[in-house]
């Protein structure tokens, strides 16, 4: 079974849509790999709210808002890393 297929993938590119986000089928991989970064970020220390605004500088030019972002940023959160912390020196 690949990655992108299982239960967990599938639900969060589900829930991501009910908030109506869209993209194009072939970039559900992205979308998956873009949560797994958000908890990167988490483990760096970074706050929910500074992963939302980085993401949405890159994302601001195709129209899609930082409260969309900051929602995915959220339901990312909850679903791959939920229990996840600052592991970094500066912590």
């Amino acid at each position: 079974m690949s990655d992108l297929v299982n239960p967990v993938n599938d639900g969060y590119l589900a829930q991501l849509r009910a908030t109506g986000l869209n993209w194009p089928p072939e970039h559900d991989a992205a979308m998956i790999g873009m949560a797994q970064l958000v908890c990167d970020d988490l483990g760096w220390g970074w706050t929910p709210d500074q992963i939302a605004r980085d993401v949405d500088a890159n994302l601001d030019p195709r129209g899609i808002g930082v409260n969309d972002v900051g929602a995915m940023v959220g339901l990312a959160h909850r679903t791959y890393c939920p229990i996840q912390r600052c592991w970094a020196p500066h912590c």
